[in-house]
């Protein structure tokens, strides 16, 4: 299970700097392009399927913040897969375009996201909303953290 929280901030190198004093390490810097789709018979969308970079594809089932995923190697024709899904009875809904640098500390994985048409945030996935929150504390986050996931903003954004 995925229990992730996002804050909207630009404060980064404080942030990096406070998870490196905490012996943090940074495992990856990334670019992702991600498809995102609904079924049509999903009216209360509480799954949604993804393709990442043309190559994994994810479905994901639960509420905004709280996640249960699986995911398949599918790398090929991205516009086979797209009509593939659609096929199926999935609707293309948006696409999200971001880089993305991931830290480790402990059971956390911290993210540095730069959504395009959002923004920057962090988001951090751990055990437990609560110990989310005192993490965030930890590493100086005072904004008010957001379950919503980044489909979710993108939708609001984007009036869909």
């Amino acid at each position: 299970m995925e229990i992730e929280l996002k804050f909207k901030t630009k404060e980064f190198d404080n942030i990096k700097s406070r998870l490196k004093k905490l012996g943090a390490k940074n495992i990856s810097e990334k670019h992702q392009e991600d498809v995102y789709f609904r079924h049509i018979l999903d009216t209360e969308k509480r799954w949604v399927l993804r393709i990442r970079n043309g190559e994994i594809l994810t479905v994901k089932t639960g509420e905004e913040g709280c996640w249960e995923e699986e995911e398949i190697y599918v790398a090929g024709d991205i516009e086979k897969i797209i009509a593939f899904c659609e096929t199926l009875g999935f609707k293309k809904e948006l696409e999200i375009h971001k880089e993305r640098e991931v830290w480790n500390l402990d059971s956390f994985s911290i993210c540095f996201d730069k959504i395009r048409k959002l923004g920057s945030f962090v988001e951090i996935e751990g055990p437990s909303w609560k110990q989310i929150e005192l993490l965030a504390k930890k590493l100086g986050i005072l904004q008010k953290p957001i379950k919503d996931g980044y489909v979710k903003m993108m939708q609001s954004k984007l009036k869909i």
